[in-house]
């Protein structure tokens, strides 16, 4: 039996948190889906962080076609990881063919004729919780499952940068507690047993291997697959946009074929249109695939009627917030109506 391994996606639309857009990452993510299906496979198991955070609408799009055409040829196993909210997880359980743990099931889970140990992040901080979680482990492991998927970190783990993990949450657990059972584990984000990489590069100057696994049960035997991050270029253009106001245009020229290049650049609705076809000009010649990445920023100057229209302070502002209000507004408003009300 051969299983097809995936960990670490932080699926994400928020441009401080990927190196890349909500649409590339798309990109990559269907990729992913076709080199998996030219190697033979009985099942997909994704060890967590699936998403980066709480889901938006637009993530859970990616997410969820990303994960049906993976379960169209056969069964998907997923687990949650820290950064994944629990809901996002348990709302996998909705697709066809996908089976999604959000806490740690009793025994292990049936997939593909195999016995799967199952290792999800815990869901709330409890007293005494890494010795559970341990105590939970050695319960599993005793019952001999034929592979473990977990999301946690170990003793003498080593993180991205090379130095040793003291295990913030399995704090007791190392490696030989998992009796030399076959494992992948997601969390960190390199490529080092028993930890599996993520997917695609997670921050400029990332250089760590990012791909998927294949586990042969019968031989006990990985192979490796990608990686699917490439040497990332950030380019910010300044108005106006001419040669000598693009940031770092110099050492972009030095960009290899297989690089990519990030364009960012700001504009307003009304500009949006005419921006990217400018930049769409100016990348033209470049000597690599540029990923053209703008940030569209309301023009409030729609919204002058209604703000002029508004009475109050406080209507004035919700009229120039629009649907953008912010998450404390309505503390907002009562500072404001308090401070109408002083004499």
């Amino acid at each position: 039996m051969r299983l097809a391994v995936v960990s670490d996606l932080h699926i994400t639309e928020e441009p401080c948190r990927s190196d890349v857009s909500l649409e590339y990452q798309a990109v990559i993510l269907s990729a992913i889906a076709s080199e998996i299906a030219k190697y033979k496979h009985d099942a997909v198991l994704i060890g967590g962080d699936v998403y980066d955070g709480r889901s938006t609408a637009a993530e859970r799009t990616v997410v969820w076609e990303w994960v049906s055409r993976l379960a169209l040829s056969c069964p998907v196993l997923v687990i949650r990881g820290n950064h994944d909210e629990p809901l996002d997880i348990s709302a996998l359980n909705y697709l066809d063919g996908v089976t999604a743990y959000v806490e740690p099931p009793k025994e292990p889970h049936e997939i593909a004729g195999l016995r799967i140990g199952c290792v999800p992040w815990p869901t709330r901080k409890v007293e005494n919780g890494a010795a559970l979680l341990a105590d939970y482990v050695r319960g599993l492991v005793a019952q001999r499952p034929d592979f473990i998927l977990g999301h946690l970190d170990l003793v003498g783990a080593t993180l991205d940068g090379g130095q040793e993990s003291t295990g913030k949450v399995s704090s007791v657990l190392t490696l030989e507690d998992f009796g030399g059972i076959p494992t992948a584990l997601g969390h960190y984000h390199h490529r080092k047993p028993p930890y599996t990489g993520g997917i695609r590069q997670m921050h400029f100057g990332d250089d760590a291997a990012k791909g998927f696994g294949i586990y042969d049960t019968d031989k006990d035997e990985w192979q490796w697959f990608g990686p699917y991050g490439r040497k990332l270029w950030t380019v910010e253009f300044k108005q106006p946009w001419d040669s000598g106001m693009i940031c770092g245009l110099p050492n972009v020229m030095e960009a290899s074929p297989d690089d990519l290049i990030r364009v960012r650049y700001t504009a307003s609705e009304d500009e949006a249109k005419q921006r990217r076809e400018t930049a769409e000009k100016i990348v033209a010649e470049w000597p690599c695939e540029v990923i053209i990445d703008p940030k569209v920023i309301a023009d409030t100057r729609t919204r002058g009627a209604e703000v002029a229209a508004a009475v109050t302070p406080w209507a004035k502002l919700e009229a120039y917030w629009g649907e953008s209000k912010p998450a404390r507004a309505d503390e907002i408003k009562q500072k404001m109506e308090a401070l109408d009300e002083t004499p």
